[in-house]
């Protein structure tokens, strides 16, 4: 995810000097897109799958804006496209916040924030799984590429492709004011030490309602448990 991740950041600056999209929102003009024609076929043309979450673009709301939009969430490289004409695509430039609300049926919910990488902070889109009066909890789907392999001993050759990795969960409004989201450790040891002086009481209501750290709605169940016994 990285590679995707730090190859969009390194081309950022050059993407900026190009022509913005703009979008009409109650009266008003906003630059919503940067304009990034063939940009991500060109750069993933021979990897087999690919980077997006859906590959068709699908009905949605963002911010404000009246006219339902038509987008696709590129997770390799972590930005939202939006099909502006049958041969015209911009991304969600990151210099604005959104809130976008897809009209597939699914009810899901993305939003800008800020979270930390090697310590730098980064503005980034994430699905809103569950926002209560004490926490928001937040998924960010994974998807690695991985560059073609020669084949070599016993191991076959092996092309461009991407691989789906397991989603990242982070939470907002636990432990500090600090706006920057936290992530929630992947492995059980680290996930029950996140919660330092409930580690324990949240160990034994893991195991005695059977809940693990992979799934949402188990998450949103140990997050309500946390916040009951420590309110």
């Amino acid at each position: 995810m990285k590679f995707g991740l730090f190859y969009f950041l390194s081309i950022l600056p050059f993407i900026s000097l190009a022509q913005q999209e703009v979008l009409e929102v109650r009266g008003s003009v906003i630059e919503i897109g940067i304009l990034v024609d063939g940009l991500n076929d060109s750069k993933y043309a021979n990897a087999d799958g690919s980077p997006y979450l859906n590959s068709e673009f699908i009905p949605a709301k963002v911010n404000d804006i009246k006219k339902t939009q038509f987008i696709r969430y590129n997770v390799v490289d972590q930005i939202f496209e939006v099909q502006i004409k049958t041969n015209k695509v911009v991304m969600l430039d990151l210099k604005n916040d959104f809130s976008i609300q897809l009209l597939d049926g699914s009810d899901k919910k993305y939003r800008t924030a800020m979270y930390s990488i090697d310590g730098k902070r980064i503005k980034s889109f994430f699905e809103v799984v569950k926002k209560s009066e004490n926490f928001i909890l937040y998924k960010q789907e994974r998807k690695k590429y991985l560059k073609a392999q020669k084949a070599e001993g016993y191991q076959d050759k092996l092309p461009e492709r991407f691989v789906d990795e397991a989603p990242t969960f982070y939470i907002s409004n636990f432990k500090s004011d600090s706006p920057t989201l936290l992530e929630l450790p992947n492995k059980k040891k680290k996930f029950v030490a996140f919660f330092e002086q409930q580690r324990k009481a949240v160990e034994k209501f893991m195991k005695q309602e059977k809940l693990g750290i992979k799934e949402p709605n188990d998450l949103v169940r140990i997050m309500d448990f946390v916040f009951s016994i420590t309110q």
